[in-house]
């Protein structure tokens, strides 16, 4: 029987299969290449590593307009991403870029799956553009395209807009957040075996050095489980609960840490003593990003208004039609 985690979301997306595996997919299309009767281009196609992934609503609208929306994205790609082969993912402004293992065809159907779920998850209107799909055929490329798509936002001069890289799956391969991500990034790391923590921490572009203060815990709780808040009666909404309150217990009032995460102080002494030490290791490296965005002086915009600017992907990128 299968149990779920706090932290872990029941997948919105039907057809679950058998979760995908980068080295397994590399063994089987190295060996094809060797086949009789395989052509070049055919052996080639078979030896892609994984697919980058460009979704845009027709309308150039923005996918997610605050942190809520971005909370919501990054749960919708890692449930319809779990078992389909999702590498890594990232949006900024009017478009999603996601890397993904499998083939091109289920390159495809993932791109299909996400756009259908973010239609009924978030408020966009219109439909989206068919997905640009292209190969990624070495390590150096992966590489290239993984530092690309975490630096969206200099590529489009949205520095300060979604700092937090709360539509991002960077930040769980940082452990700054605990949702439904452990598969997919066992098939990053299984992808690219050297990648370090420095070369994520060097993407994430902001030095972790600051000192954390109650109020960092006490934004960072919603943040680190991927909710609009931790009033709600999710596992995951509790076990955060019991975490910030084991974090900034004793150092501010217990009304005011009630009052900052929209609960009572009742369900707070309720959740006293409960906490996981996961979710408290989590929130405290959350609070730390958030203690250094707050001395940085990064003022986030409510609401985005400027279009982003036409942005080469990288120089091995080769387009492929749908």
């Amino acid at each position: 029987m299968c149990r779920m985690r706090p932290g872990d979301e029941p997948s919105v997306c039907p057809g679950a299969r058998r979760p995908f595996s980068v080295a397994r997919h590399r063994i089987c299309v190295i060996s094809y290449a060797f086949l009789p009767g395989i052509g070049v281009a055919q052996a080639a196609c078979m030896s892609v590593m994984a697919y980058h992934l460009t979704m845009r609503p027709t309308d150039d609208t923005w996918i997610a307009r605050d942190a809520a929306e971005r909370r919501r994205l990054a749960r919708c790609l890692y449930a319809c991403g779990d078992q389909r082969g999702l590498l890594a993912f990232r949006s900024v402004d009017t478009h999603l870029h996601a890397i993904v293992g499998g083939s091109r065809t289920e390159a495809g159907q993932f791109a299909r799956i996400v756009e259908s779920a973010l239609r009924r998850r978030l408020p966009l209107v219109r439909p989206f553009e068919p997905a640009r799909i292209r190969p990624i055929d070495t390590f150096k490329h992966l590489r290239s395209t993984l530092s690309y798509l975490f630096r969206q936002g200099q590529h489009h001069g949205l520095v300060s807009f979604d700092r937090e890289h709360e539509a991002s799956s960077l930040l769980d391969l940082l452990g700054m957040r605990l949702i439904n991500s452990r598969a997919t990034n066992a098939r990053l790391f299984e992808a690219l075996p050297r990648l370090s923590r420095a070369d994520l921490l060097a993407l994430l572009d902001l030095p972790l050095d600051r000192e954390t203060d109650p109020p960092d815990y006490l934004s960072a709780g919603s943040a680190a489980v991927a909710l609009p808040s931790l009033s709600g009666r999710e596992p995951s909404a509790r076990a955060a609960r019991a975490a910030v309150l084991r974090l900034v217990d004793g150092r501010i009032p217990l009304r005011q840490i009630a009052d900052s995460i929209e609960v009572s102080t009742r369900t707070l002494e309720r959740d006293r003593g409960t906490a996981d030490p996961q979710f408290v290791a989590t929130i405290a490296k959350m609070a730390k990003l958030r203690a250094a965005l707050r001395h940085n002086n990064d003022d986030l915009p409510s609401e985005p208004t400027r279009r982003a600017r036409n942005v080469s992907p990288p120089a091995t990128d080769r387009p492929l039609s749908r």
